[in-house]
């Protein structure tokens, strides 16, 4: 997406309007001003948000955030590619206040609504953590601005909380994913991948299969070891380590069988796993050592005993001693 900015004639020197100073940048965002500034040095530049990251070192979907903030407050307009739209920010018509305070009456309307509050409180809850206010502006963006669902965004939080990742910028990363992939209900989001990325591409390193997606079969495999198994991603890795170890190759139906059998056990740490392994040897060694052959004297002295007495029985009937038969 390109943008086409509020200005004047720039040059090398860039001025900045006290009307800026006074009515727009002491509400906004820190971070969003350093935006502003960098699209005002570049006003008759194509810039998208990809540019700004790279030049802010910042995410692109804070970018696209802040670039969202300045929309919403009629400091930037959206440009179509064929129809550059520019426009003087020291001659803004009288009715952009106007606009702006409906922006910010918007914006006010967010953080008094209902739904969204309880959202703000659930996700705090689930986190465990007290949200900062760059935290708040981030779900505000994607609630708001990009208008994704109470239920998807919960969805997510759920997920994300029971992988450990108690991150609201792993929330984001993966909100703005689905976003981007037309993911916009939670039975969509439960037959995506999405959530499961690092576990997949684990399973199919460990595998020697990192060169490829995994097929649907191999994705249902690892979907269950822990949608529905519930193991984390260390003990799926153990056990195609295992697997690895014993079957020389890859092999899902010996890695579901591990699972299987370490969830019956209720075995659910690698400390279990290795107390396990250490039993199952012992226990090896006991049952070798009962299994033990007879010694091999034994065994010929058995078998010789055997012969001699085959031997005396055909004497026997021919009449004649064993000792002939020597």
């Amino acid at each position: 997406m390109k943008y086409a900015f509020l200005c004047q004639d720039i040059t090398d020197t860039v001025v900045l309007a006290g009307e800026f100073i006074d009515k727009y940048m002491t509400k906004a965002n820190g971070e969003f001003v350093k935006v502003y500034l960098y699209l005002l040095y570049h006003a008759k530049e194509d810039v998208t948000s990809a540019d700004i990251a790279n030049a802010l070192n910042i995410l692109e979907s804070d970018a696209e955030r802040a670039v969202a903030y300045w929309l919403s407050e009629g400091a930037l307009r959206e440009r179509q590619d064929e129809i550059p739209m520019t426009f003087m920010l020291k001659e803004l018509k009288q009715e952009e206040p106007e606009k702006a305070q409906v922006a910010c009456a918007m914006r006010n309307d967010i953080a008094d609504s209902e739904d969204f509050s309880e959202l703000m409180y659930a996700a705090q809850k689930y986190m465990g953590i007290v949200f900062s206010q760059k935290d708040y502006s981030t779900f505000t963006y994607l609630y708001e601005t990009l208008g994704i669902s109470y239920s998807l965004i919960e969805y997510v939080l759920e997920e994300a909380v029971s992988k450990n990742k108690k991150s609201v910028r792993y929330v984001e990363k993966v909100l703005l994913r689905m976003h981007n992939d037309g993911i916009r209900t939670v039975e969509q989001a439960k037959e995506s991948s999405l959530l499961y990325q690092e576990e997949i591409f684990g399973v199919m390193r460990i595998f020697g299969l990192g060169n490829r997606n995994p097929g649907s079969e191999e994705l249902r495999y690892i979907r269950r070891w822990f949608d529905e198994y519930k193991f984390s991603k260390e003990m799926v890795f153990e056990a195609c380590k295992k697997t690895m170890k014993k079957m020389h190759g890859p092999n899902f139906d010996y890695t579901e069988g591990t699972l299987k059998n370490w969830m019956k056990d209720d075995v659910r740490t690698l400390a279990q796993v290795e107390a396990r392994d250490e039993q199952h040897g012992k226990e090896k060694k006991v049952q070798k050592f009962q299994r033990a052959p007879v010694a091999r004297g034994n065994f010929v002295q058995r078998k010789d005993d055997i012969d001699m007495a085959a031997l005396q029985k055909v004497a026997a009937k021919f009449g004649q001693g064993a000792e002939a038969w020597h």
